[in-house]
């Protein structure tokens, strides 16, 4: 497949900048683009092969992505290099994603001690809330630990990059994710209606039944529903501020992946801790398991996200 030249340097400026701090990813970004093009447009003249060529040639010489980001800023590759780097987001994201759930099934009143090498989750009756946050920095603590051995004894010294680099294995860009704002503006609705209706119009949640011939509608919202208010605000009012930031960006970016993965992990502990907990509806029997595969398909987004979000192309340009 024949790709445009200057897509080939977009696509080496995107892994440089993904490796680097975030208040230096434009600065570079927007150097290194224009050394890169004015270079390849100067060769340009006058020759004979093609462009793509030419791009490739020139990428090559400035060397691997990860190998120029660790020169740019060495510093932050003390612990965690930057060829492995993205892997160590994702491990992170998956070891937190764990945590969330056992502190979701603590939270419905089952109690674990377990070892899951290297990490140990305790989820006892002495267990409170603090324990359970700094539960999850000692295990992004042990993951750093199990990186940087890694760095340091099974990479070899300092600097372990090829010594050639072939800029053909590039990846394409990741398509920046757009949102329908239709869409956007359906899922507002819908976390507004839910918010209203549990506070102040239980009546917009009934169910109907047959009885004598006749159709019946009755209050589906259990009394003691009122419990689980503040969990659920603490869920679906960012949420419903997020999507109205999304409606008026246009589009969804890697902050706001990372904090709607953030949400949706959340939104899977409130609905597992209400179907597990209970009472919500006067028909739990029927919506108690509706809850489980609800909060399961948010805590599987949740996962989607936090893995597809170290990877998401930022906005550097």
């Amino acid at each position: 497949m024949i790709v445009e030249w200057r897509e080939w340097i977009e696509r080496y400026v995107h892994e440089v900048a993904r490796r680097l701090p975030r208040d230096l990813r434009r600065e570079v970004a927007d150097d290194l683009r224009g050394r890169l093009t004015t270079d390849v447009e100067s060769r340009l003249d006058g020759s004979q092969r093609t462009s793509e060529r030419i791009a490739l040639e020139r990428l090559a010489e400035t060397g691997d992505p990860a190998e120029l980001a660790h020169r740019i800023a060495p510093e932050q590759t003390v612990l965690v290099g930057p060829r492995i780097l993205p892997f160590f987001w994702k491990c992170v994201f998956g070891v937190l994603i764990v945590h969330l759930a056992f502190t979701a099934l603590w939270m419905a009143g089952l109690r674990t001690d377990m070892f899951l090498l290297p990490f140990r989750f305790v989820f006892t009756g002495a267990t409170t809330w603090l324990d359970v946050v700094y539960g999850a920095i000692a295990h992004v603590g042990v993951i750093v630990l199990v990186f940087a051995a890694v760095q340091r004894w099974a990479m070899g010294p300092s600097s372990p990059f090829p010594r050639r680099w072939d800029p053909r294995e590039l990846q394409p860009l990741p398509a920046r994710h757009i949102e329908s704002r239709p869409r956007l503006a359906a899922r507002v609705a819908i976390v507004l209606y839910v918010l209203f209706g549990l506070h102040f119009a239980p009546g917009l949640f009934p169910y109907l039944a047959f009885e004598d011939g006749t159709l019946w509608r009755y209050p589906l919202l259990h009394p003691a529903h009122r419990v689980y208010l503040p969990w659920i605000d603490l869920w679906l009012i960012p949420t419903a501020v997020l999507l109205l930031w999304e409606m008026e960006r246009g589009q969804t970016g890697l902050a706001e992946r990372w904090t709607m993965a953030g949400l949706d992990a959340l939104g899977a502990i409130v609905l597992f801790g209400i179907a597990l907990g209970g009472p919500f509806t006067v028909l739990d029997g029927v919506f108690d398991p509706l809850l489980v595969i609800l909060g399961i398909w948010f805590a599987v987004s949740a996962v989607r996200l936090f893995l597809k979000s170290p990877d998401e192309k930022e906005d550097v340009a």
